[in-house]
């Protein structure tokens, strides 16, 4: 055990300035750096949706309805904007200040916990640890999970003795707000009413109902607001499809979008809804929606609970594992792109089991200690009860560094205690952070990676306005590649939908990429969207690539609308370039028998069947044909 006055030594000021001044000196070089790159200079996915939505605020259009996300972060990019301009430099500025304080306030953190050179050695952990530094520079919301979380961390272990009104107040009121930047800081509330209720025995309901009060004053205006205009209390009323998509039949515990949403953030509220008002069959409202989806969840863990505990340990061993699986741009891809991150960070494949051993250590544990502890254990509850991801994770990563270095502490300090006790202590202690290493590293959820083509798509866009047109080909063809292979994914399990939207990407990737012109014409004539199709097979024919199956479905399509002629000459073709070509054969059988030349029609059905003697369809419709 570590003596109680070495963890009340506060850290001395050049810490702070030692472990914030790193932090800050690393998250501008990145950010500058990072903004030189396309990756950069545009904006994808979420990042995209917070700042049209921060535009909207900004020119006085904010949202018409209930909020689908908590929209504390866009309001804060909204505010920038409206005093500097739509300046990206500005927010990355002031993320790297956030991800400064963040280092200091672990150093304070550890300085309380375990004295002045755990503080040095915390802050510098923090300001070194390289997807934090990654996601400083990214138009996101994780920056600023990171600094309130650190800070309600920061803020719990010192007020966990308080008796002061006004530091309960302040407590409800900050950990408000946090919950208006992301709902899952709602589970640390009852860490903090047990600190108020410990603190003293005088005086204990009035603790709790001012951190109530504070907390509910904070929260108050997005209640209102979604009451009013999404007609629920709620806090966004995208909670529900966020819980169905990681708690339903064929989830993974990562993020697996559903086939009826399209892969754009800015369409999951109406997808979302209009698939539920499907399902109900009536219409819902957005926040109805969202009540609908937690039903549905329900109904899942309820009728396969077995499952849904596998999924469940699934996605809290995805929560531990070393790879930082991205839902936005890839901490791993940028990596490899940018040379500024090749400095040797700190990362999960450390700082996990370390801080994973050092929540789990029972022997040493003081009650700042222990509510240390169980933000962490809360916080990856909330996560893996939704689906997991490296940011949704990375909040926690100061206090992992924290209680990590605690683990070392406890360690060092059972050693230079009695002998028999401390072999039996080490060893134990050395045992579990073998476990947690095994656990952390030994994991692998993606063995080869995460999809990059959106990332590759935007290197190509980028490097082809700089006017690199080499570099911009090889990114755009890479691309085109995985997202034709995702696209074909897609159709093998049905997914049409999804699989014609991936198709387009590939188009936009790269336009003569092969086979892409038939199968995307393939696509939007199982969609129905036959004039599309039409259009989109005869650019296939165009480009020689599949022109036979291009011609194929082009023949059949203009059958169907009436065009015998235009029918005839495509079907001819394809009988040209693939003479027996089965489906090509019974469609020019059709236009026979449509014709009325059926001698032609029963020798084409034949020849068809030759081809494939158990086609029933080419049978009944050889055995209709007159005699």
């Amino acid at each position: 055990m570590i003596p109680t006055a070495s963890r009340r030594e506060p850290p001395a000021i050049r810490t702070y300035l030692i472990a914030g001044g790193a932090a800050l000196v690393l998250r501008v070089g990145f950010a500058l750096r990072f903004a030189l790159t396309p990756l950069g200079r545009y904006l994808y996915l979420d990042s995209r949706l917070y700042d049209r939505m921060a535009l909207a605020i900004a020119a006085g259009r904010p949202a018409g309805g209930a909020f689908f996300v908590e929209p504390l972060y866009a309001y804060v990019l909204a505010l920038t904007y409206r005093l500097a301009g739509h300046q990206l430099w500005l927010v990355r500025g002031l993320q790297a200040l956030g991800g400064a304080l963040a280092a200091m306030l672990a150093c304070g953190l550890a300085g309380r916990l375990y004295g002045r050179r755990a503080a040095l050695a915390c802050g510098l952990g923090v300001a070194l640890y390289g997807p934090l530094v990654f996601y400083d520079a990214m138009i996101l919301k994780t920056s600023f999970e990171v600094l309130a979380l650190t800070g309600l961390a920061f803020l719990l272990v010192r007020s966990a003795r308080s008796v002061s009104l006004p530091t309960w107040l302040a407590c409800g009121l900050l950990l408000g707000a946090a919950v208006l930047l992301r709902g899952n800081f709602l589970v640390l509330a009852p860490l903090f009413a047990l600190a108020a209720w410990r603190a003293a025995p005088a005086g204990r309901s009035v603790r709790l109902a001012v951190f109530a009060a504070g907390l509910l004053l904070a929260v108050a205006p997005l209640l209102a607001h979604n009451r009013a205009r999404g007609g629920a209390w709620v806090l966004t009323t995208g909670a529900g499809m966020n819980f169905y998509q990681g708690n339903r039949p064929g989830a993974t515990g990562g993020l697996e979008i559903p086939a009826y949403i399209q892969t754009d953030p800015e369409r999951e509220e109406a997808d979302s809804v209009a698939e539920a008002s499907r399902r109900a069959g009536h219409p819902l409202s957005p926040a109805q929606a969202s009540s609908f989806w937690f039903r549905q969840a329900a109904r899942f863990i309820a009728a396969e609970p077995l499952a849904w505990l596998r999924l469940m340990a699934r996605k809290l061993g995805m929560f531990w594992s070393h790879f930082e699986a991205a839902d936005d741009l890839s901490f791993p891809y940028t990596r490899r792109v940018i040379p500024f991150l090749w400095i040797p960070f700190l990362g999960f494949r450390l700082v996990g089991p370390l801080g994973l051993a050092g929540a789990l250590t029972l022997w040493r544990r003081s009650a700042e200690e222990a509510l240390l502890a169980a933000a962490v254990v809360l916080w990856m509850i909330s996560v893996s009860l939704f689906h997991v991801a490296d940011r949704y994770r990375l909040a926690v990563v100061p206090l992992l560094v924290v209680l990590g270095w605690g683990f070392v502490e406890s360690l060092l300090a059972a050693w230079s205690g009695r002998p028999r006790r401390a072999l039996g202590v080490c060893l134990g202690g050395l045992g579990l952070l073998a476990a947690a290493a095994a656990l952390v590293n030994g994991l692998d959820f993606y063995p080869g990676g995460q999809d990059e083509a959106p990332f590759d798509r935007v290197m190509g866009f980028g490097y082809a306005e700089d006017g690199r047109r080499d570099l911009a080909a090889e990114y755009d063809h890479r691309a085109a590649a995985s997202f034709s292979r995702s696209a074909y994914d897609s159709l093998a399990r049905g997914e049409v939908y999804r699989a014609e939207s991936y198709l387009r990407a590939t188009l936009e990737a790269d336009p003569a990429y092969p086979g892409a012109r038939y199968h995307h014409g393939l696509t939007l004539e199982r969609l129905g969207r036959a004039p599309e199709a039409i259009a989109e097979y005869e650019r296939a024919v165009a480009a020689d690539s599949d022109a036979a199956e291009a011609l194929t479905h082009l023949g059949r399509l203009r059958l169907e609308a009436g065009d015998l002629d235009a029918a005839e000459r495509a079907l001819a073709e394809a009988l040209r370039r693939q003479p027996e070509r089965f489906f090509a054969l019974a469609a020019l059988g059709d236009l026979r028998a449509r014709q009325g030349r059926f001698a032609e029609a029963r020798d084409l059905y034949q020849r068809a069947l030759r081809q494939q003697p158990g086609a029933r369809w080419v049978s009944e419709r050889l055995a209709r044909l007159p005699r």
